[in-house]
């Protein structure tokens, strides 16, 4: 069994991983690996919210967020390879750095592309603000960029609340991106609710983001309690695209 947790390092936070199966290298407690480390890679300082995904081939996808030398957050990229050979050195994922960039998720197709969501923080259109939206990349097999990066959410420039993302495949090989808002097909409504998105297999998102739940009425922590397994088990029969 797989657990994530942080162990403290000269007062640095470094993202572990116990595989009690494996056995660890000179310097790492038995049973664990350093994600971001070992220090001469390690791409900045505290890191947090990791995900992981595992490919058909056995290979793991890490992403997380840490902070470089600059005080803002960056989205990080590091991949395993199933044979238990080298990783690859951590890489960064986004393009825009203007502010942090932080909770990312990620979902891999049977292919071995995929694609990577965070959370950005940017002004607001008035420029009086900031707020979060949602942004993506997508990678081919290789780890390579496939295009640009996307801001998924743009439903209103001028709300200030998108968070909670998540992600996955849907079976013909698309990505499916929920996640929670202030932003509804309302004028004047910023009731809490969940919004989604279909992206290509190539990153590009298909037509608009959608509003998923009717209900306005739920309070915000169960719309979050409720989103994976609401993703993961019920999304296609509720929401198949038309």
């Amino acid at each position: 069994m797989k657990s994530v947790h942080f162990f403290g390092l000269t007062s640095i936070f470094s993202l572990l991983i116990s595989f009690p199966a494996l056995a660890a290298p000179i310097g790492e407690s038995a049973g664990e690996i350093w994600i971001d480390g070992p220090a001469e890679v390690q791409p900045g300082s505290d890191p947090s919210n990791p995900d992981v995904v595992v490919d058909e081939s056995g290979r793991s996808i890490w992403v997380w967020d840490g902070t470089p030398a600059s005080t803002r957050k960056e989205v990080f990229l590091r991949i395993y390879p199933a044979d238990g050979g080298p990783p690859t050195v951590p890489v960064q994922v986004n393009t825009f750095v203007e502010n942090n960039q932080h909770f990312p998720r990620i979902a891999v197709r049977g292919d071995g592309s995929f694609l990577v969501v965070w959370l950005s923080v940017e002004l607001l259109q008035s420029g009086a603000a900031s707020r979060n939206v949602v942004r993506s990349q997508a990678f081919d097999a290789n780890a390579n960029p496939l295009g640009e990066e996307w801001i998924i959410s743009t439903l209103n420039p001028n709300l200030s609340q998108d968070n909670k993302v998540d992600i996955d495949v849907l079976p013909n090989g698309e990505y499916i991106v929920v996640w929670r808002s202030r932003e509804t097909f309302e004028p004047g409504d910023s009731s809490v609710n969940i919004q989604g998105r279909r992206i290509a297999a190539n990153g590009v998102p298909l037509a608009e983001q959608f509003q998923i739940n009717s209900t306005m009425t739920v309070r915000r922590q169960s719309i979050w309690h409720h989103l994976s397994f609401f993703l993961r088990d019920t999304f296609l029969p509720v929401l198949s695209p038309v």
